[in-house]
């Protein structure tokens, strides 16, 4: 089962049931800390690759794309902390990654915004 199938259905077996195995709890920080590490080598990547531009309006655009991007990825940490707050045990804290995907996004903004 690809990754993020199996994602949505241990959230919603979570939702249903009230609790979150230790297997699924597992699998969702493999998930969320994927998501982290892979999201700050985005970024990395994203910053050689807008130095490599020399338009500034291409420059822009680009970085309101990956804004974007991140912005979609921020929303299903918050999404499924949200739909996970009632389960138990909660041993499963978002707060590191909804941060750092925040900075992300408020970062790609800046550079939007210098090059807009």
């Amino acid at each position: 089962m690809p990754a993020i199938e199996e994602f949505e259905s241990i959230i919603s077996e979570a939702r249903n049931s009230g609790q979150l195995g230790p297997e699924q709890t597992e699998f969702l920080r493999s998930f969320f800390a994927d998501m982290e590490h892979n999201g700050f080598a985005l970024y990395e990547a994203a910053i050689l690759v807008s130095s490599r531009m020399y338009n500034r309006e291409k420059i822009a655009q680009f970085w309101k794309e990956q804004g974007a991007w991140f912005e979609a990825q921020l929303a299903i940490a918050n999404r499924t902390q949200h739909r996970l707050a009632n389960v138990q045990p909660p041993s499963l804290d978002l707060n590191s990654i909804i941060t750092a995907l925040e900075e992300i996004v408020d970062a790609c903004s800046e550079h939007y915004e210098f090059h807009a």
